[in-house]
């Protein structure tokens, strides 16, 4: 795996919302009240994605797409 990105810190960084329902967004801004920060950061990064990358040789060649 060579990086792996949470869709709340990348819509911060392109100053974009959150890509969830409205009640998911509020229900996450309502949460900093009273949750510790651990917590918080928890959340922050429950959904995200991953960008692999093959390991060299691991497969061979990688044949052509017609």
């Amino acid at each position: 795996m060579k990086e792996i990105r949470y869709f709340t810190e990348e819509a911060e960084r392109l100053g974009r919302p959150f890509p969830a329902p409205w009640t998911l967004r509020l229900l996450m801004a309502l949460s900093r009240l009273w949750l510790p920060a651990e917590q918080q950061q928890m959340m922050r990064r429950f959904a995200g994605y991953a960008l692999l990358e093959r390991a060299s040789g691991a497969l061979g060649p990688v044949p052509p797409v017609n």
